[in-house]
């Protein structure tokens, strides 16, 4: 899959888009606890071709996504769905 970064092309979505990495970010630097593990933290990115937001709890040791919302299926969908 290609996580390459996508600009959303409004204002309105731009701003969306920074208040997700703000607490995305926020999330990152507070305390580990039982939910994230102190090995994993979240990313997010827009999918190119279905052009939807995605967040990931990375493993940062190994790389290893443990969990993604939406998943690939449904990501998959909505590219179809919008013809991407």
């Amino acid at each position: 899959m290609d996580a390459t970064v996508v600009q959303p092309a409004s204002p309105d979505q731009r701003a969306q888009i920074q208040a997700v990495k703000a607490a995305v970010k926020t999330l990152n630097d507070a305390p580990k606890d039982e939910k994230f593990g102190p090995d994993n933290e979240l990313t997010f990115f827009l999918d190119r071709a279905s052009r939807q937001a995605v967040v990931r709890i990375v493993n940062r040791n190994t790389g290893e996504v443990v969990q993604q919302i939406p998943n690939e299926r449904v990501l998959r969908m909505a590219e179809e769905y919008t013809g991407g």
